[in-house]
């Protein structure tokens, strides 16, 4: 965690092509002490029982996507996306710039996902079979400031999930889809 209450500092950056990756039992970041970075792309997970929850915030553009850990860090096999255990939620936002989704982003249980990418012209972009989901009665909240977009053109992947009680609020001040890649969701409400 951090003692940092702003987003002056980043707490994590790399060049240009670089890459981060996050990984906790208790949480990363809290409520009001997220994790600032400037990266291109970033997995994390929570593993074990956590009693905390992910926290991130981006400077600009960032790809979710896989990363391989350092120093034999879980057997030097890649971490994809962004996961939590034991019900707990993830919050990530780009303060200016697009979210794209080039991993799966899920939360266990009755975790919340809230992706938000801010910024007049910044999507959240999901790729190709692709997801972002609770896997219970969670909530998942998307906001772009531009809009919300698949490079999917069926309707057999569904980019939006949740579980048995779970609700998905989306949010874009353009669009939410198109007429041939439309946001495929699996909720109640």
């Amino acid at each position: 965690t951090t003692a940092d209450t702003g987003n002056t500092n980043k707490e994590v950056t790399t060049g240009t092509g670089g890459s981060v990756l996050l990984s906790a039992t208790i949480g990363i970041g809290t409520s009001t002490n997220r994790i600032d970075t400037t990266t291109d792309t970033l997995a994390a997970q929570l593993t074990g029982t956590p009693t905390g929850d992910i926290f991130i915030r981006e400077t600009d553009a960032l790809a979710v996507g896989s990363v391989t850990p350092l120093d034999n860090f879980n057997s030097g096999t890649a971490i994809a996306g962004i996961t939590t255990a034991n019900n707990r939620s993830i919050t990530l936002e780009t303060l200016a710039g697009t979210l794209s989704v080039n991993e799966n982003v899920s939360a266990n249980g009755t975790g919340n996902v809230a992706l938000k990418a801010g910024g007049a012209t910044s999507d959240i972009a999901i790729a190709s079979g692709k997801s972002v989901g609770s896997t219970g009665a969670g909530t998942v909240q998307l906001v772009a400031g531009q809009s919300i977009t698949t490079a999917d053109t069926g309707n057999t992947n569904k980019e939006v999930t949740t579980g048995t009680g779970g609700s998905v609020l989306l949010s874009a001040t353009i669009g939410i889809g198109t007429s041939t890649n439309r946001i495929d969701t699996t909720t109640d409400t």
